[in-house]
């Protein structure tokens, strides 16, 4: 289980890193390209990581993950419906900001925001 939190503690901090002060310092030594490049594929081999421990931590019989009462469960539905349905609005409607769109967002027509 240890295994499991230290590897979604990593995936979650690589993913905190592209929006850090240290961004700018990396992409400077190494490039942009690299810089996504080696983001990518860190963050798959800790997606793979998490993956790994998740499947071994669920082979062990006392570990329990999740206990709900049927309350929660449908709550949890419902807001995984809205969830959804927020995805599938977001992804129909454009602008769509792209990898490497940063340049996008340095116009002065460009839309911020999430909505």
């Amino acid at each position: 289980m240890s295994e499991l939190i230290l590897s979604i503690l990593v995936f979650t901090a690589l993913h905190i890193l592209p929006s850090t002060r240290l961004r700018p310092w990396i992409i400077d030594r190494f490039g942009r390209m690299s810089f996504m490049t080696l983001l990518s594929v860190f963050s798959t081999l800790g997606f793979i990581w998490m993956w790994y421990a998740y499947k071994s931590a669920a082979h062990n019989v006392e570990t329990v993950f999740w206990v709900t009462d049927s309350p929660v469960r449908i709550a949890s539905a419902i807001i995984m419906l809205v969830a959804i349905l927020l995805v599938i609005w977001m992804l129909s409607n454009t602008p769509r900001l792209l990898i490497n769109g940063e340049h996008i967002l340095q116009r002065k027509d460009s839309i911020r925001g999430v909505l």
